[in-house]
């Protein structure tokens, strides 16, 4: 069996020893020459037993081992003696709580046995430690087709409340008390297990005294040579505090979504009351960008960057002066660049918050278009990223038909016809066709867009 040890001992002779008596053997070794060392080996590499030398200066095997009985609990110890020190080995054991120890000089085949014995020692504590973790009310079941004989553990009344009041039946009369909602999609399911010849877990709900009890079942369908079902074997176990910790794990979720949406609106009404005649845009951009994304038939997780990514794309206007806000066409020449600079900033203030998909990147290149003309970058076609895209064509067309201070109110209509007119030279033509379907077919909501969001459940 293979394992990962470590040896600590102040002669490196004796190390030297250890690695040649050891060098045939598929294990993983580690070496330290001080308690220090060993400690910060420990820190940085996962150890299953640690042999240390109890006469060492600065710190002793004993008081080496003691720690490691602290602060890695898992590790077998094992002290090495120069001498027969009964003392200081009962010191060992009391305070590190060694497994065994060994004697100098090292005789082989007492360290190959110990260190085997130590290895099987360890994967027992596992086997147990992993029962004990999954130490769950449970009980297993069984019918037998050819016989049609029921048979199930001593725990079964325990775990489903009740139990069968006679042997002889199917499946279907060991889960009577089941939930009435669940019991037909259990029995359906054991009932499409048993056609197909396949396992099935699936997880439902009984009554206990008026109380739920949430139950998981794994089934197995055995059968004969000629692949005909013989018998069903079932295993079930009480999963209901697990229910408990997803429900409760659900509701921290919802408040997280709650407060995250809440937030980003309230980042993103910060632009806005600084250009009030831009009121709504970046929610509108959002919702937008949403109903493109998912017209586009993308995934979930892109709809949900590109909802982030509408709704603070504009972010970066916080810091420039606000008559630059309210006349783009009239800028001169120096302070459009200026202007120009606003994706950069909101790329800067929020690209170390650590969305899940490239919200900053969007909002870097919503100004960027195809044929390289946009800005900051002058990035061309694949050089922009796809969220991006959806973002510039939302933005370009919530700005057109929506009321600005300085441009007049256009028909959805004409704001239609301009990203018609420049796709594929300027904005990604399957995310101009797709606002184009659901502005036809009058499936584009302009107001409220936070609905369409909450109805998508889309931050999460």
């Amino acid at each position: 069996m293979d394992a990962k040890i470590l040896f600590v001992d102040d002669e490196p002779h004796v190390l030297e020893g250890l690695r040649r008596t050891l060098r045939n053997q598929n294990h993983t070794l580690y070496f330290a020459r001080s308690g220090k060392e060993a400690l910060d080996i420990l820190h940085h590499h996962y150890v299953d037993i640690i042999v240390a030398d109890e006469k060492m200066p600065g710190m002793t095997g004993t008081e080496l081992l003691k720690t490691v009985r602290t602060e890695f609990p898992e590790i077998v110890r094992i002290v090495l003696t120069g001498h027969a020190d009964m003392k200081t080995t009962i010191s060992a054991i009391n305070e590190g709580k060694i497994f065994s120890f060994l004697s100098k000089p090292i005789d082989r085949q007492k360290l190959l046995d110990t260190l085997e014995e130590a290895l099987k020692w360890r994967q027992e504590q596992k086997i147990r430690e992993n029962m004990l973790q999954e130490s769950v009310l449970a009980c297993t079941w069984e019918w037998d087709i050819t016989s049609n004989r029921l048979s199930w553990s001593d725990t079964f009344k325990e775990l489903f409340g009740t139990e069968p009041a006679h042997k002889n039946g199917d499946y279907k009369h060991l889960f009577s008390f089941v939930l009435g909602n669940d019991r037909p999609h259990l029995v359906q399911g054991i009932k499409e297990a048993l056609e197909n010849r396949k396992s099935l877990e699936m997880e439902h709900r009984t009554n206990i005294n008026d109380h739920h009890r949430w139950v998981a079942q794994i089934i197995h369908v055995l059968t004969d040579r000629d692949a005909n079902p013989v018998k069903i074997i079932g295993i079930a176990r009480d999963v209901t505090e697990r229910k408990k910790r997803e429900k409760q794990l659900r509701e921290d979720l919802a408040r997280s979504r709650n407060l995250l949406d809440k937030s980003l609106q309230a980042v993103a009404a910060v632009t806005e009351q600084r250009h009030p005649s831009a009121a709504g845009h970046q929610k509108n951009v959002a919702g937008i960008c949403v109903q493109i994304a998912r017209e586009m038939g993308i995934s979930r997780a892109a709809q949900k960057t590109v909802y982030m990514a509408g709704l603070l794309h504009d972010i970066g206007k916080n810091r420039l002066p606000l008559e630059y806000l309210t006349a783009p066409g009239n800028l001169s020449e120096k302070e459009a660049e200026v202007y120009k600079t606003h994706p950069s900033i909101g790329y800067k203030i929020v690209r170390d918050i650590p969305f899940s998909g490239p919200v900053a990147r969007a909002i870097l290149e919503h100004h960027e278009r195809l044929d390289g003309s946009g800005y900051p970058a002058g990035l061309t076609g694949e050089d922009i990223c796809l969220e991006a895209k959806i973002l510039a064509v939302a933005d370009t067309y919530e700005s057109i038909h929506a009321r600005r201070a300085y441009c007049s109110v256009r028909e959805p209509g004409k704001a239609m016809d301009i990203l018609m007119q420049n796709m594929d030279r300027l904005y990604y033509r399957q995310a101009a066709l797709a606002l184009k379907r659901l502005h036809e077919s009058g499936r584009l909501e302009m107001e409220d867009t936070s609905r369409i969001v909450d109805s998508e459940n889309i931050i999460f």
